[in-house]
């Protein structure tokens, strides 16, 4: 195999400096806008805002870009006025607050802003060199030795997780599964307003993952190529960050959370990791069962010969590297679990709210992903009812979270009106 090592280092630079473009604007969209148009209130450290207001952000966009695109008038200015009325929406109900009145403050605070600013050019122009360095030794002052430690451990395990696993996506942009170019062709209709085309090839099919990528690659104006090539990577991480957020929150401890991160990674990229993450049969005699017009294939069922079965070990680095719907939805089971659990025990509206979130976002990435969420429920809730944790008013709430969770999770299936079965 010839290896064309100038194409390849070609490549590499430039999906680094799209990928370096891809983090600063995801950090500013999906981090530091929602902040100022979600509620803020219950969220306690970096870690919560991080967590709670990317969640926000990705279902308000799916919610939100599905509706402009369904009805055809996406664009810039309805994109906008959209999270405006959501703003507006959120003041008036949960935070009880008049919009139109905020606005009024919010002008005059910009004024104010404004005047204040330019005295703070001044002080700083006058005072700079103090200034400066005063605030490095009061921020320096905060960072232990252990925490300097702790900080450069995780960034080295997450890089390297990252690397491992994503790589490829960095120096080469052809597809890594057959899969990936129906989103190529997606993402094309959605760049001329449609959303089921009429000659659309996958047809009636969950469109959050084109939704997605549409967006990173609108506000970050990258070329789809690159972005089919880089999106997965933001999921991974976001994956492993989840890990260690619920580990943290669950026992307290940041150190135990950095070595499930690093044990899940090493999990990930060893040999082991196709029997959890899954693994892809070959086979010229499959066993195949109809049960009631349904077609089950049973692996275990019967010995087949070694030389009629092909057995893709390693399927899933090429399924976490091209990140496909499944992978996406799986992105959020740490997350699901977590909430779940917190909103049983402790009974928090907002965990019930994030709870709904993470289910929404697993049926509408793929509804596969829920029937394990639901195995995994219905363990939780059992120890829940053997403990007496369930309080009746929170549970109504909960039943009511899912149902909502589980309607706008599953829109896309109003496209079989369209394509069929």
């Amino acid at each position: 195999m010839i290896v064309d090592i100038v194409s390849n280092s070609e490549v590499l630079k430039v999906t680094v400096v799209n990928y370096v473009k891809l983090l600063i604007v995801t950090y500013l969209v999906f981090y530091k806008l929602p902040q100022y148009i979600f509620p803020q209130k219950h969220i306690n450290n970096y870690l919560d805002r991080l967590i709670f207001n990317t969640l926000y952000m990705l279902s308000s966009t799916i919610l939100i870009l599905a509706m402009l695109f369904f009805l055809k008038i996406f664009s810039m200015i309805t994109l906008v006025a959209s999270f405006i009325l959501l703003k507006a929406g959120l003041m008036y109900f949960f935070e009880k607050r008049n919009y139109f009145l905020v606005v009024k403050r919010f002008y005059e605070k910009v004024v104010v802003h404004f005047y204040d600013f330019l005295d703070y050019l001044l002080d700083l122009f006058k005072f700079g060199r103090q200034y400066k360095t005063s605030k490095s030794l009061l921020a320096f002052g905060n960072f232990t030795a252990v925490k300097v430690a702790r900080i450069i451990l995780f960034t080295i395990a997450l890089i390297y997780i990252v690397y491992d696993i994503n790589f490829i996506n960095f120096i080469s942009l052809s597809d890594r599964t057959s899969d990936v170019s129906m989103y190529v062709e997606w993402v094309a209709f959605l760049n001329k307003n449609i959303l089921y085309a009429d000659n659309l090839t996958i047809g009636s099919y969950f469109f959050s993952p084109a939704i997605i990528i549409f967006f990173l690659q609108y506000i970050t104006n990258i070329d789809s190529t690159l972005i089919m090539s880089l999106y997965p990577t933001m999921f991974f991480l976001f994956l492993l960050i989840s890990i260690y957020y619920v580990i943290y929150k669950s026992t307290g401890s940041h150190n135990s959370a950095i070595f499930a991160v690093i044990i899940y990674g090493l999990y990930c990229i060893s040999p082991l990791s196709k029997y959890l993450l899954g693994y892809v049969y070959k086979s010229i005699s499959p066993h195949i069962v109809n049960f009631f017009g349904v077609k089950i294939y049973f692996s275990f069922y019967n010995s087949i010969p070694k030389n009629q079965l092909i057995n893709y070990s390693y399927i899933p680095y090429i399924r976490l590297n091209s990140c496909l719907p499944y992978e996406m939805a799986y992105t959020f089971t740490p997350l699901y679990i977590y909430f779940f659990i917190s909103s049983l025990y402790k009974k928090e509206n907002y965990y019930i709210v994030l709870y709904a979130i993470t289910l929404f976002l697993a049926f509408s990435f793929h509804g596969g992903s829920a029937i394990y969420l639901f195995l995994l429920s219905v363990l939780i809730l059992i120890n829940a009812i053997l403990f007496r944790k369930i309080d009746f008013k929170i549970f109504k709430k909960g039943i009511l979270a899912i149902f909502i969770a589980t309607v706008l999770g599953n829109l896309w299936v109003l496209s079989v009106l369209k394509y069929g079965i």
